[in-house]
């Protein structure tokens, strides 16, 4: 008896980890935001997360990726972007003009910007390349790597895992 509740608790914490993990990669700040209320019908790998109220935002997807030259409008640090609070999108974003468009961009967390000395100011030129995603109601890019200048930020490997994750390119 005994051995098959050990084997229902090991399932369980299975579960769990498989559940976690990929929401926590999607939010790019190993476990801040809320989970549940924007995770509710955004994709998150192969299948979705819970039944949240928000809209939602996809999972970093190789097979969307973009890369944009334009010009920082904002930053945004450490609050979702405006119209974006359901998602608990925690970090670093930036507003970014490219011609008649205006793209979010979802970098990553802050601490991680200064451990490699980089930051955004208004008006930086860069060019960013990541997965153009669903954000709430509209699109974001999940920045993979960013360009500003002769400096290269990467954030992301191929797959998007993030770098400050510990499992990306160092």
């Amino acid at each position: 008896m005994r051995s098959a509740f050990r084997w229902m608790y090991v399932a369980l914490v299975v579960l769990a980890v498989a559940l976690i993990v990929p929401w926590a990669i999607a939010q790019g700040s190993q476990g801040q935001g809320q989970m549940g209320q924007g995770m509710g019908q955004g994709q998150m790998g192969q299948g979705q997360m819970g039944q949240g109220q928000g809209q939602g935002m996809s999972h970093y997807d190789p097979s969307t990726v973009v890369t944009v030259k334009g010009t920082v409008e904002e930053v945004q640090q450490g609050t979702a972007a405006a119209g974006h609070q359901q998602m608990g999108g925690m970090g670093v974003h930036l507003i970014l003009k490219s011609g008649k468009e205006t793209q979010t961009v979802l970098v990553g967390p802050q601490s991680f910007l200064t451990q490699k000395d980089f930051s955004f100011s208004n008006g930086d030129q860069v060019e960013v390349t990541g997965s153009k995603v669903k954000y709430g109601t509209s699109e974001a890019i999940i920045a993979r790597e960013i360009k500003k200048g002769d400096k290269v930020l990467t954030l992301r490997d191929e797959k998007g895992v993030p770098v400050w994750s510990g499992r990306g390119p160092q």
